[in-house]
């Protein structure tokens, strides 16, 4: 494949999106299955000034998750990350330190359609990995939200497991030599066009995911449109919702919650 692929709404579903020789689908985990809501989070539990936590979220962006500082935090524990961050954060923040990494461990959700989305494509016969960047320490405080969504994979690697992370071409390799994959008929899906184009140039078919389209994309084979509805979508657990056509039609979550996205 060349190039990053795209798909209109109204005509696709899954088996117009993937292609026929595809077997196997790996995807990124950020913004593709679980998305992290560190600002508001911080904001909404740490009794601080606005100005403070905004500080805070910045100083963590730069040192702990951009990885600019000078400390490399991808395969460190909590508790060393907690050591790191006390040591290097600015004075007002240090004794914040144990209700910041609680907030961090909050931050972090599973996105509203990572649940039928997967079981969908499991139910066409895909098999499912994941290969993703993500620091120990993080994974650590949040493995709660990890682990239930793992469980759904055949298998996986995230970058703490290795010495490499996306885009390098080793970090995909290895997944490949893991668990013995076709590069051919494997459909890649992250939300940065470098590392869809890292797999591709390993033989991968590529599709940059954007967690606003592409799931409504491979999920429009699991919306039924009664034959006397002229303005009703009907999605999956029979959650109905109001809408002028499918372009405009709101996702709702198909969970135990069912709230509004």
């Amino acid at each position: 494949m060349t190039g990053v692929q795209t798909c209109a709404l109204p005509i696709c579903g899954i088996s117009e999106i993937i292609p026929d020789n595809v077997n196997t689908i790996i995807f990124d985990f950020g913004n593709a299955l679980v998305h992290d809501s560190l600002l508001n989070t911080l904001y909404q539990g740490l009794p601080l000034s606005h100005l403070l936590v905004y500080d805070i979220y910045n100083f963590l962006i730069e040192n702990f998750f951009n990885q600019k500082g000078d400390f490399d935090l991808n395969k460190v524990s909590v508790d060393k990350a907690k050591d790191i961050f006390f040591k290097i954060a600015p004075d007002n923040m240090k004794a914040h330190t144990d209700a910041i990494f609680e907030m961090i461990s909050k931050s972090l959700y599973k996105l509203y359609y990572t649940d039928d989305l997967l079981k969908a494509l499991k139910s066409k016969g895909y098999s499912l990995y994941y290969l993703s960047n993500w620091d120990r320490w993080a994974y650590e405080l949040e493995d709660d939200i990890f682990r239930p969504i793992m469980d759904k994979f055949d298998g996986g690697l995230f970058s703490f497991e290795s010495k490499y992370e996306k885009p390098d071409k080793e970090f995909y390799i290895e997944l490949i030599n893991k668990y013995n994959l076709n590069p051919v008929t494997c459909l890649f899906f992250d939300d940065q066009a470098i590392n869809v184009m890292a797999a591709e140039s390993l033989g991968m078919h590529g599709m940059v995911f954007d967690k606003n389209e592409t799931p409504k994309i491979l999920l429009r084979d699991n919306i039924n449109i009664p034959s006397d509805a002229n303005n009703t979508i009907i999605i999956n657990t029979g959650i109905t919702l109001e809408a002028t056509n499918l372009c405009d039609m709101h996702w709702w979550c198909c969970s135990s919650d069912k709230n509004p996205i």
